[in-house]
């Protein structure tokens, strides 16, 4: 192949990843049915207000597993949504998302809301971690 050809290819899987992400920032609150007996949502790239809104209006407490920035942002300075998360379970890194799905299944309660969000550069590995761990847990 040309060097022109492979900057051509290059460009189309850059745009294809790229209109890839702008898809997953046009999602909004899924619901995923039960996990351990509670309502099980998710969410990509919500929206900061419309988040806190959302919390907000759940009927239980929630188990949160997000990123630390959107946690940060929607529990700044607001005591009355901090009482509604009953558990922040916060990742930065695959490693830590990992660890907070182990966890999981050790925290619940019931009745409550469980929440996945996530807004980093890396939402789709995320989103597709938690897709196929809901799946496999869903199935037992």
């Amino acid at each position: 192949m040309s060097e022109q050809e492979l900057k051509r290819i290059e460009s189309q899987l850059i745009s294809a990843r790229e209109n890839g992400l702008l898809k997953l920032n046009e999602t909004n609150l899924q619901s995923r049915g039960k996990l351990f007996g509670m309502d099980a949502f998710s969410w990509v790239f919500p929206n900061i207000e419309v988040l806190r809104s959302t919390i907000n209006s759940f009927p239980f407490q929630v188990y949160w597993i997000g990123n630390r920035t959107e946690i940060e942002l929607v529990l700044q300075e607001n005591n009355i949504l901090d009482s509604r998360v009953k558990i922040k379970s916060i990742f930065q890194n695959s490693a830590e998302f990992e660890n907070a799905l182990k966890l999981l299944n050790e925290n619940t309660f019931k009745p409550g809301v469980f929440l996945f969000t996530t807004t980093d550069s890396e939402a789709e590995y995320y989103v597709n971690r938690f897709n196929e761990f809901i799946s496999l847990v869903q199935l037992k």
